[in-house]
């Protein structure tokens, strides 16, 4: 399974959960979430564009999505997708950017973390921009 998702152990791995610090807390938090405008939603206007999705793959498994938002201003928003995340209330599994380069490097940031915190390393390269199976 490790293989098909281009991830090994790493070295100093050790059984059972796991329970190690942070690699590095490069992650900075999201800004709070806007408040909701009841009137704004009832008319949101023109369509601007289609949703946009693509898929975040380590080999063969999806490990996060990035989506660009529908209408308004273009903002791209990033999550750890299908993965058990840490019990931990300081690890950032999804966010938003302004553009999809700044979201991927959002969810790269955020995918280290969960390597280091799951014990494994990754072998090759994520695969981005690819469409959700």
């Amino acid at each position: 399974m490790l293989a098909r998702a281009d991830l090994r152990e790493r070295p100093d791995a050790k059984p059972g959960p796991p329970r190690r610090a942070p690699a590095e807390a490069s992650i900075e938090p999201s800004e709070p979430a806007r408040a909701y405008d009841r009137a704004a939603d009832r008319y949101p206007g023109h369509m601007v564009r289609n949703e946009l999705s693509r898929a975040i793959r380590s080999g063969d498994l999806q490990v996060g999505v990035l989506s660009r938002t529908s209408r308004g201003a273009e903002r791209w928003a990033w999550s750890l997708a299908g993965l058990p995340r840490p019990d931990d209330p300081d690890f950032i599994w999804r966010g938003d950017a302004d553009s999809e380069a700044e979201a991927f490097d959002g969810f790269a940031r955020c995918w280290s973390q969960w390597l280091y915190w799951a014990g494994l390393e990754q072998v090759g390269e994520l695969e981005r921009g690819v469409k959700p199976r």
